[in-house]
């Protein structure tokens, strides 16, 4: 409706389109941060890397897995080869997922030909006992010795 001089007064805008600019300029500021942060090359670990950061906790288990063996021979009666055969088995796989080597599917010759001293040497050790014709008792707290050596000393040659 005009007024007394016959225009119309300025028109008022409504709270509601500032607010709905400011929201659209923070959508659009925000698009420009974080499309280049989401998107960026992001750094990939090489099979290496990803064994050397899983080293503890893969070093962890195998520890307990050799003490539950040494807890068996020594309180629930499991036979002296039959321990040595399962740290045979334990330290070769301990090998072969921490360093990739495919140790529990390999003899002994081919241990020493890979040149692996702390494996080969425990495997030489278990030997006797994992294939000796009679089973004895002795030995086992030795061999899982020479078990948690090669766990916790395994480098990478």
């Amino acid at each position: 409706m005009p007024g007394d001089n016959g225009f119309f007064p300025p028109v008022q805008y409504s709270p509601l389109w500032a607010i709905l600019a400011v929201l659209l300029l923070v959508l659009v500021a925000a698009w420009l941060i974080l499309v280049p942060v989401l998107t960026r090359a992001r750094p990939v670990l090489t099979d290496a890397q990803a064994r050397a950061a899983m080293a503890p906790v893969i070093r962890a288990r195998y520890v307990e897995a050799i003490d539950r063996i040494a807890y068996a021979h020594d309180r629930e009666g499991m036979s002296s080869r039959e321990a040595h055969q399962r740290l045979s088995a334990l330290v070769r796989a301990y090998v072969h997922e921490s360093s990739g080597y495919p140790a529990s599917a390999m003899t002994l010759s081919e241990l020493r030909q890979l040149g692996l001293p702390g494996l080969t040497g425990a495997v030489e050790r278990f030997y006797p006992a994992e294939f000796g014709a009679t089973s004895t008792n002795g030995g086992v707290a030795a061999a899982v010795e020479d078990a948690r050596h090669v766990v916790m000393d395994w480098v990478l040659p």
